[in-house]
This record gives structure tokens, sequence and C-alpha cells, in this order.
């Protein structure tokens, strides 16, 4: 007969070490748990990117650090021969990698570069450095239209300013520029000028991309404490190898918000489609009346884009677009909304061609006079004929080309690019031009379009015209008007960004 034991003193025992394994266990599990949803809620969702897979943020968040950097130019500026002013060059020098100062050539201003960690043979995460050193970086993109395929036809002058002597930098070239010629990605409003990475990677269909015109990062801050809204994605899990997927503003052609993507513009999308040679990045304030300017070229050419702009950035000038035609030796010089230059010569000439530039918010206001005047009159016989408009000293300019002063020659700006020369508008359709005494001058249409260059902001009209009270009489002005539109007048910017 076997022994009997007694367990009923051992039951208490039992159940308190169950309970003290259970709540082991929860003291365990709850940090684990509570762990796992944090990294959850940093990493929820598995993506590809680059091919791989990486765990990206649920949501967004604020990063200062810039998706790439746009080339400007630091203290790169030169005298013009015989023109007693210094302007500002579109270009820095492009210098070795492993000698920085040796200069290999130029890189165009509003290029666009990342930044490279030459230690990890990498891109760099971090966009703080000294702002005194000349940093390694690599070419993505160079603008298409910074004047280089119509440099030919362009004064010496100009050249100096739009390139060195050395080539340009290209797409994959590596090398150093100072510091202090990189400006953050988020300082810029890019026009689009291939949309078709909107329908291929962004997933619009062809009507709404033909409405988007450009794209911005969603940012907040300025200058330095500028802030980019993007998820980090990181690599298995690991926080040190992340990158940012940036989210992007969509804008029509007013710059209204019609939407927006997600997109990191190095991944296999951005790079398959090209996307950054795809944007053209020009300054906030700029971009406005850019696009009005696209407009008017697209009136004579349908198939335009931003690439077909001659646009000088460092000194805001815009080449206005005429087209030129030669006809039984006469140049004719077709502009936008039945306007024309004009020239007296056998041929279309080199300095026609340099003596068009204009200030982009000026040349702007005045596109939109010459809209509203050819609504108002489609006939060709109402052509408006446009002649200077900005060029140097030694291109044979008059002074007042250069500095805008009223009357009395007091009260004077700048008028690099503000000022143009019209003629006054006859009752017939000759192009030879008219003088305030010929026989088939009109003094009605003639002050009604000064009355739409008054409306469009124009500060200073200059015309010796009788009986024209919104012009000014100044002498040596009957046979064409001299008028300004100072891009910093509110007017002027409203006759820009909606017409007259």
């Amino acid at each position: 007969m076997g022994v009997e034991t007694d367990v009923t003193h051992l039951r208490p025992c039992f159940f308190t070490v169950l309970l003290l394994i259970g709540f082991t266990y929860l003291l365990i599990l709850i940090p684990l748990t509570a762990l796992a949803w944090e990294e959850s809620s940093h990493f929820g969702v598995l993506e590809k990117v680059d091919g791989k897979n990486y765990h990206c943020d649920a949501n967004y968040s604020w990063t200062k650090q810039a998706p790439f950097m746009i080339s400007d130019s630091f203290k790169n500026d030169g005298t013009l021969p015989k023109s007693g002013r210094s302007y500002e060059h579109n270009w820095d020098n492009f210098r070795y990698i492993s000698d920085s100062d040796g200069v290999i050539g130029f890189l165009p201003q509003r290029s666009v570069v990342r930044l490279i960690n030459q230690k990890h043979q990498s891109y760099r995460d971090d966009q703080t450095f000294p702002k005194y050193t000349r940093l390694p970086v690599e070419v993505v993109s160079v603008p298409e239209n910074d004047g280089h395929k119509f440099m030919e036809t362009y004064h010496m002058e100009l050249q100096k300013i739009l390139k060195s002597d050395l080539d340009s930098a290209k797409a994959g070239s590596v090398g150093r520029i100072d510091a202090r010629s990189l400006q953050p990605a988020g300082q810029f409003t890019y026009i689009i000028s291939r949309p078709t990475f909107l329908t291929q990677v962004v997933g619009l269909d062809d009507t709404e991309a033909g409405r988007a015109k450009a794209v911005q990062l969603v940012t907040r801050g300025e200058d330095d404490d500028t802030e980019y809204e993007a998820r980090k994605c990181c690599l298995g899990g690991d926080r040190s190898q992340c990158v940012y997927k940036y989210r992007w503003k969509i804008l029509d052609n007013q710059l209204d918000e019609m939407g927006d993507f997600e997109l990191n513009p190095f991944g296999d999308e951005g790079n398959d489609c090209g996307i950054m040679k795809s944007l053209r990045p020009v300054d906030k304030d700029q971009a406005r009346p850019l696009l009005e300017f696209l407009e008017a070229i697209q009136a004579n050419n349908a198939n335009a884009t931003i690439d077909d702009i001659e646009y000088v950035d460092s000194m805001g000038l815009v080449r206005f677009p005429f087209d030129h035609v030669s006809e039984d030796g006469f140049c004719a010089v077709e502009g936008p909304f039945n306007s024309s230059h004009y020239e007296t010569g056998d041929a279309c000439s080199t300095e026609l061609y340099t003596d068009n530039f204009i200030n982009v918010t000026s040349g702007c206001a005045l596109t939109s006079v010459l809209k509203e005047w050819q609504n108002r009159y489609p006939s060709s016989r109402d052509e408006i004929q446009i002649g200077n408009m900005w060029h140097p000293k030694t291109w044979n300019v008059h002074s007042t080309h250069e500095l805008s002063c009223d009357k009395k020659n007091t009260n004077c700006h700048s008028a690099q690019g503000t000022c143009i020369d019209i003629r006054p508008l006859s009752t017939d359709s000759a192009r030879a031009g008219v003088t305030t005494g010929s026989g088939n001058y009109s003094r009605s249409r003639t002050r009604e379009f000064i009355q739409l260059l008054r409306a469009a902001g124009a500060d200073r009209v200059f015309f010796d015209g009788s009986r024209i009270p919104e012009a000014n009489a100044i002498g040596g002005h009957a046979d064409h008007i001299h008028v300004c539109f100072n891009p910093s007048n509110e007017s002027v910017q409203n006759a820009c960004a909606y017409g007259i």
C-alpha cells in the first residue's frame, strides 16, 4: 500500500508561481508590444525603393534635408567693355574634385546638383556645411534654355554673361562648386518642360497633365530654416540607411494648387523618367511672368516649352519672342499678339536679335497690353511695331534704356530691361513708320494704345504727340513712344498676372 502525500498545502504556492510567471510575461510582453507598435508607427508601410524593401513612415513629417541643391553664382561678375556697368554672370566656376583651385569649366546658373560624401562614396545626407568651402557635387541636369544654343547670334558682351571660355558641365559631371553658390531646392518653382512623367509616374490623365504647368516642393519656413514635408524610408528598418519621399504640389498656369504627389526624384521612378531633366528651376517670383511669356510664345508656336525661352537668370532678362522672316529684302520680325519688331536692313541682323531683351515682369505686362489690343483690333493694320528694348551702352542704346527718369530728369530708377520703344499707330498698315507730322498718323488710335500702357502700370510714357495727356512730350520722340514698366509697381505685376 503506497504512501499518500498531502499536497493541499502546496496549492497556494503553485498558484503563486503561476501568477508570478504570468506577471513576468506581461512585464516582458508589454514593452515589446509597445516597441513593435512604435516601430510600426515609424515604419508602417513596406515599399519598394530602388528595387529594395524599405520600411517607410506611415505619415509625413518635416525634415531639413533638401533633396538636391540649385546652383547660383557667387560674386562672379564682370564689367562689360565700355559700358561702365558690372553684370553678374549667369554661371559659376566648376572645379576639380582633387584640386579645388583648378577650374574644369563652368556650371550654368540654375543647374541641379547633388552633394557627394567622398569618404563613403555616396550622396550626403546632411545639408549643413561650412559656407566658405568648395563642395564636391554631381551634376544632375543643366538648363536647356540657358542661351547656349542661341549663342552664335549674341553680341560678345552677352556671351560673356552667359558662359566662360571653358566648356559647360553636363549631367553626370563631378566637381566642386563654391558653397555660397548653392541654394536649397525648396526656394524654387519648377516649370514643366516635358509633362510625360505626370502621366507615367504621378498618374494624371492627359487633360490634367496638360493643365499642370509647374511643381513645387511642399515646405515651411524660409532660407536656412526651410523644412520639407516627406516620409522617411529605411532599408530593412535600419535608421542609418534611409531616403526620403518628398511631397510636391502640382500648379496650374495661375500657380494655384491642383493636386500633389510623392516622389524621391532620384529613385527608380525618377531616374527612369528623367524627371529632373523635365523641370526648369526658376525663382519663385519669376515663375508666373515666365509662364505668361510662354503663353505668348505658344500663340505663334503651340509646341513651345520653357526650353524655348531665352532667359538670363542672373539679370532677370528674357528675350522677347520675335520670329525672323525676310520678305523681299525687308526684315519682318513677327511677335506675339499681332506685334512686330521694326528693322529696315536687307536681312535680319545680329544687332536686331540681341536688342530684344527685357525684364521678365515688364515684358509680361507688355504682352498683356498686346493681347488686349489684339482682342480689340485683330486686323493686320493694327499691328504694334516695337523697337529698342535693352542692351548695354556699347550697342548704341540711348541712356533712357539704362536709367529711367521723369521729364525733368529727376526721380530716376534703374531701367535695365524695363523700357521699350514703340511706333505710333497709323491709319493704314504701313510698316515704314510714321511721325506726328505724317499724313497717315492716327492720334486717336495712338492715344487709345497709350491709355492701355498706362492701365498696365506704365510709369514713364514719353511721346511728342499733341493732345495726348497720358504722355509727356520731352522732345526727340515724335516717331516713337518710349514706355517703361517698373517691375516693382503693383499695377505692372497685376497686369502681368491677370491681364488688363
